[in-house]
């Protein structure tokens, strides 16, 4: 489950000003400062979008309001940078645009892999892919590796009756996975499209996240470079090239061509996937 901070604002004649009392989601709030209210929502439905009613009073009036907002997705530490990291560089101390920036933080990871033409963060359970071999030498998309389950060919794609590759005598892990790479020491890898089915994790622990036995923790030059480019984003979050990006708090719907940041780009070339 996840949680969402509400924050309304209330201005008589352009002036932020105190109402009589005000009500978000059937719950009373007093004011943090003059005229701004917030409530913490809790135990809210990750990725789905929570709708509120604002009652309020003021010179002997009571007025409603029906309001929506969109949760932000649960993940289990950061992604490729935290919402911390994101805050410090930028100096915030509120929680004002937590919301935004921790979608901003997601987009982020998504034109970076994108760049890098493969996933870069580890999954905590195992991922089942499936290749295509060309030659003795197999590149996988997630690296570098932290565990095989298992590694099997089959050219009828009867994967269930196949039998289970045997590390260091049917394959071996170059470079310790560090690249993601296989050596068939069986000759060259079944050139069936997909006949070749993996089961295994791989990627970077995520940014703030434990590093387990076998896992490779984010490298710091890859954290900074999502920083930069997340808090790039949030600074220019009113250009045109963000749309649909509503107030404090709120969130975007669309981001059109992110464009990476040319010191970003230097970084990222060193984790790009060679292109077969």
């Amino acid at each position: 489950m996840s949680q969402v901070t509400i924050r309304e604002t209330f201005k008589v004649d352009g002036v932020l000003t105190n109402m009589t009392s005000v009500s978000i989601g059937g719950v009373a709030v007093t004011p943090t400062s003059t005229g701004v209210y917030e409530r913490t929502v809790t135990g809210l439905t990750a990725g789905s979008p929570y709708s509120y009613a604002v009652v309020y009073v003021y010179a002997g009036e009571t007025f409603a309001e029906t309001k929506s907002v969109d949760v932000p997705a649960e993940s289990s530490a950061g992604g490729l940078c935290t919402l911390a990291d994101c805050k410090l560089r930028r100096g915030l101390a509120t929680t004002d645009n937590d919301t935004l920036l921790e979608r901003i933080i997601v987009g982020v990871q998504s034109a970076f892999e994108s760049y890098c033409r493969r996933q870069l963060l580890l999954t905590a359970a195992a991922v089942t892919e499936y290749y295509t071999g060309q030659g003795q030498y197999l590149q996988l998309n997630r690296y570098p590796i932290a565990a095989i389950t298992t590694i099997k060919e089959a050219a009828d794609y009867n994967f269930t009756s196949a039998i289970a590759l045997v590390a260091d005598s049917d394959y071996r892990l170059i470079r310790s996975g560090k690249s993601g790479v296989l050596y068939s020491m069986l000759g060259s890898w079944d050139p069936n499209p997909d006949a070749i089915q993996v089961v295994y994790r791989g990627g970077f622990v995520a940014a703030g996240g434990t590093v387990g036995t076998g896992e490779t923790a984010l490298p710091d030059d890859l954290r900074e470079a999502a920083i930069e480019q997340a808090v790039f984003l949030f600074q220019r979050k009113d250009d045109m090239g963000l749309v649909a990006v509503s107030g404090v708090g709120g969130s975007i719907n669309k981001q059109v061509d992110m464009n990476l940041l040319p010191q970003v780009k230097l970084i990222l070339d060193n984790y790009r996937k060679p292109s077969l």
